[in-house]
């Protein structure tokens, strides 16, 4: 229906899930993990009014995909930082 392909569509669908508020602990799993509300339109994106009332709906999808692009940069380059070896006991 929307005619992409799997890979183009995979940054909304995870956004969509990232940022979909669970009934019972009325928190997304982005918040869960990082305990602060996803960084999506909900948040109040600093985009100007002006900007995303004059976007059409691809070139919104364009600013979207690589707003989701970026944060996906910077998960990626937060996870090679951080998976140094836990220390085991007694060493």
């Amino acid at each position: 229906q929307t005619k992409l392909t799997w890979l183009e569509a995979l940054p909304l669908t995870l956004m969509s899930v990232w940022s979909s508020v669970n009934k019972t602990t009325r928190f997304t799993p982005f918040e869960l993990q990082t305990g602060r509300p996803f960084p999506g339109p909900a948040t109040k994106l600093p985009l100007t009014a002006d900007l995303t009332d004059s976007l059409d709906s691809r070139s919104y999808y364009n600013l979207l995909h690589s707003l989701v692009s970026q944060f996906s940069l910077q998960v990626e380059a937060d996870r090679t930082t951080t998976d140094a070896p836990s220390p085991q006991p007694g060493t």
